[in-house]
């Protein structure tokens, strides 16, 4: 497993707080939540947002492979791109 972390930073992907209603994050749920129930193994662990907008999606994968599919599913039928789908490693 590693820890997988989607970015959305440009301004065409930013998330900033406040602007999101409560049916976007209801449908956000739902969708997050359907891809770890499709997955065993994977770990939703939230969404966060800095002061400025950006956002980081936290996940516990197999593999960023995993997510990925579901994340072009997204940019294409939800208009949600991305601007990186990454695998971090804890050091400290």
């Amino acid at each position: 497993m590693v820890k997988v972390i989607a970015i959305f930073q440009s301004d065409e992907t930013k998330l900033p707080p406040g602007e999101l209603s409560d049916d976007d994050l209801e449908h956000f749920h739902e969708d997050v939540h359907q891809v770890a129930d499709e997955n065993p193994g994977v770990e939703w662990n939230g969404l966060f947002l800095s002061e400025d907008g950006i956002g980081y999606a936290d996940w516990e994968a197999p593999d960023v492979e995993t997510l990925k599919p579901y994340y072009e599913v997204w940019e294409e039928e939800d208009d949600v791109p991305i601007d990186s789908l990454v695998a971090v490693e804890k050091i400290i």
